[in-house]
């Protein structure tokens, strides 16, 4: 059988997997289930993201409300910020993600032993 490139994206996005590699006559799976420092960070973006957007949703916002994140940060969400902050902006349609602290009803999200404390309000 010959494999198509376009046969590698669809498996890695059905899987949820960054990378597939084929092999000539081999039938079998198998799967690298390592979680890397980095595969960490990227998930603990997406569970910001999602933390943010049930914020968003409690407070009845549009997808065309813009918002503003205010937030505490330890050292390992400072690195999940710096590495995914710009797809985190964009995913939760902030204007501004600041590094201070969070006004009235702030949320915490742990991952890792690690901490983020953050406020959302709607952007004027």
């Amino acid at each position: 059988h010959e494999y198509k490139d376009w046969m590698k994206v669809i498996l890695a996005d059905e899987l949820n997997v960054h990378e597939v590699e084929w092999e000539k006559g081999s039938l079998g799976i198998e799967l690298d289930t390592t979680l890397t420092p980095e595969l960490k960070r990227e998930g603990a973006a997406r569970e910001l993201v999602r933390n943010i957007n049930d914020a968003r949703k409690e407070m009845a916002l549009t997808i065309h409300d813009l918002v503003v994140i205010a937030y505490e940060a330890d050292d390992f969400w400072r690195q999940v910020l710096a590495e995914h902050g710009d797809g985190v902006r964009s995913d939760v349609k902030a204007a501004a993600m600041e590094a201070r602290p969070p006004e009235g009803d702030a949320r915490e999200v742990m991952v890792e032993g690690g901490r983020i404390a953050f406020s959302v309000r709607k952007a004027a």
